[in-house]
């Protein structure tokens, strides 16, 4: 139903060119296609992704920081997300742009599955660097605790 109400959309946008007289064949109609293209296989990935991390629409906003009326109306193409989301997106899941906008990842999940384990790796640091920058804050106040003591002994 998603792919004929966007297809509905370029037929109707086509028809509207042509009315007006645009040159079709050497502009319009291929970055036309382009785009919707593009539409079609992001909105599938966005919700290909949110399904294969088994999130709800709330969780998976979350997780970007989006709210779950963001993802839903990405997921059935009413809307467009941002490139800073798309980048963020396709960063998160250790995959290319070209990948996120231009393949179907519901129909090839083999995309993905090559990279689990660098997504596995990379979540791995990210939680250890977290643990480490806790720790350097516990030793930093220690630190502040130490000095202050060191100046009060001093006067």
């Amino acid at each position: 139903m998603q792919i004929f109400s966007a297809f509905a959309e370029f037929v109707g946008i086509l028809f509207v060119a042509c009315l007006q007289g645009i040159k079709l064949i050497t502009t319009f109609v291929p970055n036309l296609l382009i785009q919707f293209l593009i539409s079609m296989y992001l909105n599938a990935n966005i919700k290909f992704l949110r399904q294969y991390s088994q999130l709800t629409q709330a969780a998976f906003g979350e997780l970007f920081g989006k709210s779950r009326t963001n993802i839903d109306g990405w997921e059935r193409g009413k809307a467009k997300p941002d490139e800073a989301f798309q980048l963020a997106l396709a960063k998160h899941f250790n995959i290319s742009m070209e990948t996120l906008l231009q393949k179907n990842l519901n129909a090839n999940p083999g995309l993905l599955k090559g990279d689990q384990k660098e997504n596995d790796t990379i979540k791995a640091k990210d939680e250890l660097i977290k643990i480490l920058r806790e720790q350097v804050k516990k030793l930093e106040a220690q630190n502040d605790a130490l000095l202050s003591k060191l100046l009060s002994d001093e006067k």
